[in-house]
């Protein structure tokens, strides 16, 4: 293939050469100039000629093509100065205008490249109408490129005069061959001469950033950068380096890239090395001296040509630097010279100096005499806890040892090794004790020491000590710091330091799934200090579900972790609703005496009682089913479970009992302990409030016989009663503080338990229930007034009231219990509002329900009067308006209200 293309250049060559020399010259009518054919007749006038020429046919990438086009007038003179327009069919022009002035001698003159398409082509010279042509061969191997970028001429030159740059660049052009073009470096530096063109053109690109790059050598400005002159000339130094071979430079410039290829050959170099001090002169700690390195070559004259020299010391070197040196200099006119630095450093400390170029390493050493500073000072650095368990308690939150870490340094601040320190306890609280009585500082200064926890709770500090060396009369003979306090507890929470909060006791969540609550445990040990952050606490529901809602993906939802002392969760209405199903039959309705027909709430809260078919109250009955007065039953008439849409929680964590710490040591004697006060239960989840577990009880054949508590389930405890059945306690101590002779005498154990708090939250219904009463003992009595009798003492529920002047009333106190349909308050928030239509109204007309789990209704009590004057008004109403959180609005018609017309 490529003898068949050669080939055809040369035939078409031949063929090119064949049409003749120079062009002809033509018009829109035809060819004009020269010989016209005729052989008579009248002259013809003299046009103006374009005659175009050029040697050679063949266009290549290596050789362009210049064009040569001649103009002359129609008086035959050469026409001067004027614009040559040029045309190809292929390849391209410089410049990219495609034209050209005429000389004096009216030849205008371009330069054709080869262009990327190979073939034959026509080039076209025009002036004004006159035009000529000529074909040509172009072998289209010039690269394609972008028109837009830069042409960058890249060369290595040497042996530059030494006043070669010192000239106006921007007033004279820099003479490439004034220098030698050698791009082999050997021992010595070399400039990279760049020129710039404009895109398309031999315009000098001005200004002009220039990027460069090596892959071997140092290029030299750092920032391997320089910006072209007013010739579009950049310069930038190579120096050797320290490695030899072949690299390459590249320079990029305005989109454009050109780069050139160098060797680096190895050079014999030496160093000399001195310091800034005598020889046999010691250096004083912390201070500074200067070290020298001369390069000479092989007849020990300086090595002129920059070179990279590398410092380093014995001292500097290590991982804790007790010395610093400037690591890397650049010689210059062959002397390098850096700044040591002692900084703890003392005695022999040993310099090098290295230099590498070309792949050869020279050497040279010297050694600095340091001297020692005093010692200063001791400083505390550090503990890895802050807070112990004490011994026998360590566990996962905390441990029963700590390390401390203590700094020897000189009166300059640096670290001084290889020197004892002493250690003492300031306090041993039950026997803590360290782990050695001394150490020896490394080579940092450091030095370590453990503390490990005693059988009592307090506080300690650890001594750290120097004696001073002979001599050193700067100072008292010891010095020595107290580190930062560490504290021993137990860890764990205790009884009387354990609450759970509820934000929101009374949620409007009895027919509303997805309200939600805080839960918050507050946990402190038996000092009152916040336990260990991430202490577990467990927290359990009766109904609904409780776990830490925060939107994120594997939370553990079976318990929460104390951050200072507090775990946070949350409750949320779902089911199961604890006994809220008809088969309880313990609402209101079920449970309740009537009011005027209608259910209302117990005032008294649910109690054990009869009702006629009617749903009216009969008796309350006491513990054996017995019939008792309305006055005995607040105290005599038990609560007759279960009871609906309260939910019962258990908050617990591992943890010991409290004690009266009599002898105020921080552990357990004998005598410190109230068997009836603090001795704890196994804990258990008390579903009927009662304060009892009743789990043991089997649950009844018929759900109306129910006690709420059949389905409680208590905390196995550990140690002697984890027996499978539940315990009421043992009447001991049982903590971690439990001191050894107490614990000889068996007055306590070292057994933890589940310390605990329990509370009740109410779902509560958003429809009321009401109950108006009024304080008086016969309830048969009806002038003026509507009664009936009531679930409680000295109270009649009222639906009427005459207060005009025929009647015995003027006044009345009316007194409006509420609840939901479990008895239970309204939600927190609810918004209740006491009106009417006739008489004067006083008293809580307006009030909001609290926040409240309690177990009886919520009332308010208004005054109804007659007005001062009689009024066109006779009879009216008392209303009553709730509106729950939830935006329920539910009114009641309470009672009706009469008196005098106006007359």
């Amino acid at each position: 293939m490529p003898l068949t293309r050669l080939l055809s250049i040369i035939w078409l060559s031949t063929l090119l050469i064949a049409c003749g020399g120079g062009g002809s010259l033509e018009k829109e009518s035809g060819t004009v100039g020269g010989d016209t054919g005729g052989t008579g007749g009248d002259a013809i006038e003299q046009a103006i000629q374009v005659e175009l020429d050029f040697e050679d046919r063949i266009v290549t990438a290596d050789n362009p093509l210049e064009v040569v086009a001649t103009v002359t007038g129609s008086d035959g003179q050469p026409v001067v100065r004027q614009e040559v327009s040029f045309t190809t069919t292929l390849g391209s022009f410089i410049p990219a205008t495609g034209s050209a002035l005429t000389n004096s001698s009216g030849v205008a003159t371009i330069e054709l490249s080869a262009g990327s398409v190979e073939g034959a082509g026509t080039i076209v010279a025009s002036y004004e109408d006159a035009t000529s042509k000529l074909g040509f061969y172009t072998a289209g191997d010039e690269p394609q490129s972008n028109d837009s970028t830069a042409n960058i001429d890249i060369k290595i030159l040497q042996n530059c005069p030494d006043s070669w740059l010192n000239i106006d660049r921007d007033s004279i052009e820099l003479d490439p061959s004034d220098c030698s073009q050698n791009s082999n470096l050997l021992g010595q530096q070399a400039i990279v001469y760049a020129k710039i063109t404009k895109p398309g053109s031999n315009t000098p690109a001005s200004n002009v950033l220039v990027q460069a790059t090596t892959t071997l050598g140092i290029l030299l400005p750092e920032s391997l950068t320089a910006k072209t002159d007013a010739f579009g000339v950049a310069i930038l130094n190579l120096l050797p380096g320290s490695s030899s071979g072949v690299g390459q430079v590249e320079l990029t410039a305005q989109g454009g890239v050109a780069s050139a290829l160098f060797e680096i050959n190895a050079v014999q170099v030496n160093v000399n090395l001195s310091a800034g001090i005598a020889t046999g002169d010691v250096l004083s700690a912390g201070s500074t001296t200067i070290i020298t390195a001369q390069i000479v070559d092989g007849s020990n004259n300086l090595f002129t040509t920059p070179l990279e020299v590398q410092f380093t010391s014995a001292c500097a070197e290590e991982s804790t630097p007790r010395a610093t040196i400037d690591s890397v200099v650049t010689s210059i006119g062959g002397t390098a010279s850096a700044t040591y630095k002692a900084d703890g450093c003392n005695g022999i400390d040993t310099i090098t100096a290295t230099v590498v170029t070309g792949g050869n390493v020279a050497t040279k050493t010297i050694n600095i005499n340091v001297a020692a500073a005093q010692t200063g000072s001791i400083a505390f650095m550090g503990v890895t806890n802050q807070v112990l368990a004490i011994k026998g308690a360590g566990g996962q939150t905390l441990t029963e040892n700590s390390e401390l870490t203590f700094k020897l340094l000189d009166i300059n601040g640096n670290p001084v090794g290889q020197k004892q320190i002493d250690f003492a306890l300031s306090q041993n609280p039950g026997g803590a004790l360290l782990d050695s009585a001394f150490q020896f500082t490394n080579n940092e200064g450091l030095v370590t020491v453990n503390v490990r926890s005693g059988r009592a709770a307090g506080v300690l500090s650890v001594i750290a000590s120097h004696q001073v060396e002979a001599g050193d009369t700067s100072q008292n003979n010891v010095i020595s710091i107290v580190s930062n306090d560490i504290t021993i507890t137990t860890g764990v929470p205790d009884q009387d330091s354990f609450t759970l909060a509820v934000q929101t006791f009374n949620t409007e969540s009895l027919n509303e799934a997805g309200v939600t609550t805080d839960l918050t445990v507050f946990a402190a040990d038996h000092f009152n200090n916040f336990v260990p952050d991430n202490t577990a606490i467990y927290i359990a529901s009766e109904g609904g579900a409780v776990g830490t809602i925060d939107d994120q993906q594997f939370t553990p939802l079976l318990l929460c972790r104390t951050i200072d002392g507090v775990c946070k969760a949350q409750w949320r209405s779902q089911n199961p609703i604890p006994y809220h199903y008809s088969i309880y039959k313990n609402s209101v309705a079920d449970k309740c005496d009537r009011f005027f027909g209608q259910a209302a709430p117990c005032t008294l809260g649910i109690r054990e009682s009869q009702l006629d078919t009617n749903g009216n109250l009969l008796n309350y009955l006491d513990n054996s089913g017995n019939p008792i007065s309305l006055a005995d039953a607040p105290s005599n008439a038990p609560i007759d479970y279960p009871l609906g849409g309260r939910v019962s929680l258990l908050a617990y964590s591992v943890g010991e009992e409290s004690f009266n710490d009599v002898s105020a040591n921080g552990e357990f004697n004998q005598n410190e302990f109230d068997s009836t006060l603090q001795d704890l239960p196994e804990a258990f989840i008390d579903f009927n409030e009662n304060g009892i577990f009743d789990g043991n009880f089997p649950a009844p054949a018929n759900p109306l016989n129910s006690n709420g508590g059949e389905d409680e389930w208590y905390v196995e405890r550990s140690g002697a009663l984890n027996n499978g059945q539940f315990d009421s306690g043992d009447g001991i101590y049982n903590g971690l503080l439990c001191g050894d002779e107490a614990l000889a005498a068996n007055a306590c154990t070292r057994e933890t338990v589940n310390v605990r708090d329990r509370s009740e939250l109410v779902m509560s219904g958003s429809t009321p229930y009401i109950r108006a009463v009024t304080a008086l003992d016969d309830c048969s009595l009806s002038d003026g007034i509507r009664l009936e009798a009531s679930d409680m003492a000295g109270m009649c529920d009222i639906n009427l009231i005459d207060i005009s002047n025929s009647t015995p009333y003027s006044a009345i106190s009316v007194t409006i219990f509420f609840s939901d349909i479990h008895n239970n308050p309204l939600p927190a928030g609810t918004t209740v509002t006491v009106t009417a239509d006739n008489g004067v109204l006083r008293g809580l007309t307006d009030y909001t329900v609290v926040n409240t789990a309690q177990q009886v209704p919520i009332s308010v009590s208004v005054n109804i009067t007659k007005e001062a004057e009689p009024n066109d008004v006779d009879s009216g109403f008392l209303y009553i308006e709730f509106v729950t959180p939830g935006g329920v609005k539910t009114q009641y018609t309470v009672m009706s209200i009469l008196d005098e017309p106006k007359v």
